[in-house]
């Protein structure tokens, strides 16, 4: 029997199952929704129910429901696969050097103190030796997170850099190691067996009057392979002229203190860490951005009609 639904137009084929006198897609009943149509005087337009409107927008629905749960999908997987560390094959042989360290003597002229302005504060630099770094990121903080309220887009120190090299990055041992980053500090750990050097590891305060170095340094994430030129410093703001931050001069220390306070000339991007799980995990949230709103529209086209 071949019947077309009146209320969604769903045409009944021999294999639906289901009684004879009722839709299968829809569930309503042949009969009586014909004959309350036959009654419908001709000029007068019936107005749409939820359920009409709801079978009406159905397919178009269950698209939706379908594609949102492949990119949320997608764009988890891929927020967790963008920050893999890659095969120690793949990294620079540049990041096997140690740091390139030179002090200033107090009676040379490099060592005279100089200032800048950054969002019209004024910060006196100290210089305390030339320096020069290769490394791997394997995390830096976040100034977007709950856990920095110390740095925003207005900090002369947004990001900081904890990298490793050397001994390291030889072997895929780094990859079992546990990084994490805090406001002021980076923080690791890793199981009985694995071989890590902790002195080849350092987490980088990067201040800078260059505002290209500052875009640089805002693109780097976990994965990259990055070159630092500039030199080891104290630092002050005129906000609070009693205070200096002061770098470390060695990789052996740890704690308070220990932290490497670079005033960056250079800030170089030698290789990007994953680039085709990052171009996916930017798409996919992109799109499932405007698929949640395409399915706001429909809901709301829904209820309204």
């Amino acid at each position: 029997m071949t019947e077309t639904c009146p209320r969604c137009q769903y045409i009944r084929i021999p294999t639906d199952k289901g009684p004879t006198w009722q839709c299968p897609n829809c569930g309503a009943a042949y009969n009586k929704r014909l004959h309350t149509t036959l009654n419908t005087p001709a000029n007068e337009k019936k107005p749409n129910s939820f359920l009409d409107l709801e079978a009406q927008y159905r397919p178009l629905n269950r698209k939706l429901y379908f594609f949102i749960v492949i990119f949320a999908g997608l764009t988890l997987f891929s927020a967790l696969k963008k920050n893999d560390l890659i095969d120690f094959s793949l990294i620079n042989p540049q990041l096997t050097q140690e740091p390139a360290q030179e002090l200033i003597s107090s009676r040379s002229a490099f060592s005279e103190p100089h200032s800048f302005q950054y969002m019209d504060i004024q910060y006196q630099i100290k210089p305390i030796a030339n320096y020069e770094l290769w490394g791997l990121v394997v995390s830096h903080n976040d100034i977007d997170g709950i856990s920095d309220t110390y740095h925003d887009e207005t900090s002369v120190d947004t990001k900081d850099l904890c990298v490793i090299w050397g001994e390291n990055i030889l072997s895929n041992n780094y990859q079992a190691v546990s990084y994490s980053s805090g406001a002021w500090t980076c923080y690791f750990e890793y199981p009985h067996g694995t071989v890590f050097n902790p002195d080849q590891l350092s987490n980088n305060h990067i201040i800078t009057d260059n505002d290209a170095i500052r875009e640089t340094l805002s693109q780097i994430q976990i994965g990259d392979q990055i070159h630092i030129k500039g030199e080891l410093v104290s630092y002050q703001d005129e906000r609070h002229p009693e205070y200096w931050r002061t770098s470390s001069t060695t990789r052996t220390d740890g704690g308070n203190g220990a932290c490497e306070v670079i005033f960056a000339n250079e800030l170089d991007i030698l290789a990007v860490g994953n680039p085709t799980w990052r171009i996916i995990y930017g798409l996919s949230w992109k799109i499932l951005i405007v698929l949640l709103i395409a399915k706001t529209v429909v809901f709301i086209r829904e209820v309204t009609q």
